[in-house]
């Protein structure tokens, strides 16, 4: 096979010091056609282990795709070399191998590939690698990775206290404006003249909009910084849902969506904090409410089950594409529709509704209602899990 590249490599790879293999250029297996005594002793393998053998035989892959990243690093180089016809760095790579003396090691490489041409066509490649194992100190690299995680738990916590710092100080002159402004919307200050009265209604919307938004800041802050505090109590999860559909069938009606509910056969106490569980399920009933067109209905259904109760919240709105399900309950995360521009908000409810239930032992789970929209499902366990 080495005579296809029309050179003698014996003399070469016998006499420079290094670890050098050559890989058969035109095949796609990448046979090693020769390694010199170094790279072998590298490797801890005989040369009958490594000449002329596929290079993936000689570096299988892994399973683990984060164990043996070394050798799709190296395979993806040599197809670069190929179609550059230039050298390529392929940096520092890592590869894990069955050592005969020190068992399972990890290994650090610093590699560069080098294409071999003959009569101006591309014959090979040859790899020259060195370990760089010992040069990273494992001791040194973990006291270094400890500071790098208390300096971003410092920063994250510094983080923390300036969002809530900062929603408490928006918070009170914000309040202040919406109840002077209700004030004189309730004549407390003399009659108002239309126009005026659909000025203020405009500026009392965007103050609630903005006192929203500070809100779902601070409940966030709090529930990343671990200062939500649950009371949990039993209670029936029907009568409590009623509730809650009670509260919001007249903004339902406004919006012209028609809201269902279908209680479970039988009582069903749940053991649960009830103003958090409150707050989450009518921010997920809101959710399906902003985003569902006018004339659609949104069904609340509790689902008694042997293990847990599901509060499920069904809509016949714009759905979630499968590519973005993922990113539901992320920070800040929107989904881009139709419908999101014109309702707006801060990204920001979903993902604390999963931390609460989170801290309730229980989930939170999607999935695309069958005749169009979305299925919320809340899970809460029939006892509390510690």
């Amino acid at each position: 096979m080495k005579k296809r590249l029309g050179l003698d490599y014996d003399q070469l790879f016998h006499s420079i010091p290094g670890n050098y293999i050559v890989l058969l250029g035109d095949d796609p297996l990448f046979t090693v056609l020769e390694a010199s005594d170094s790279f072998c002793t590298h490797v801890g393998k005989r040369r009958d282990e490594v000449i002329e053998r596929p290079f993936r035989d000689v570096f299988p892959l892994s399973d683990d795709k984060e164990s043996n990243d070394g050798t799709r690093a190296l395979l993806e180089s040599f197809r670069t070399v190929l179609s550059t016809h230039a050298m390529h760095d392929a940096g520092v790579v890592r590869y894990d191998m069955q050592m005969p003396s020190d068992g399972f090691v990890r290994k650090l490489w610093l590699t560069k590939n080098y294409p071999i041409l003959g009569k101006g066509k591309m014959m090979g490649v040859l790899m020259s690698t060195e370990d760089v194992t010992t040069l990273f100190n494992p001791d040194q690299y973990a006291s270094e990775r400890i500071a790098y995680l208390e300096h971003v738990i410092e920063i994250n916590q510094s983080k923390d206290e300036f969002i809530s710092i900062a929603s408490h100080q928006l918070r009170t002159p914000a309040t202040g404006v919406k109840q002077y402004i209700g004030m004189v919307l309730e004549g407390f200050f003399g009659d108002i003249t239309p126009e005026q009265r659909e000025v203020l209604l405009r500026a009392y919307e965007s103050n609630e909009r903005q006192l929203r938004i500070v809100t779902d800041l601070l409940k966030v802050a709090q529930v990343d910084a671990g200062k939500v505090l649950l009371h949990f109590e039993t209670f029936d999860i029907n009568t409590f849902a009623r509730g809650i559909i009670r509260d919001n069938k007249p903004t339902l009606k406004r919006r012209k969506q028609l809201l269902k509910f279908v209680p479970s056969d039988n009582p069903v106490p749940v053991l649960a904090d009830p103003e958090t569980m409150h707050m989450v399920i009518e921010n997920i009933l809101d959710n399906a409410s902003k985003y569902t067109d006018v004339g659609k209905s949104i069904t609340v259904k509790v689902i008694d089950t042997r293990d847990d109760v599901r509060i499920a919240v069904i809509d016949e709105g714009v759905g979630v594409p499968d590519d973005k399900v993922e990113k539901l309950f992320g920070k800040f995360s929107r989904i881009e529709n139709e419908l999101s521009t014109k309702v707006g908000g801060t990204g920001l409810g979903l993902y604390w509704a999963k931390k609460i239930i989170d801290l309730h032992s229980g989930d939170i789970v999607y999935r695309p209602n069958q005749s169009g929209g979305s299925v919320f499902e809340i899970v809460l366990p029939k006892r509390k899990k510690v």
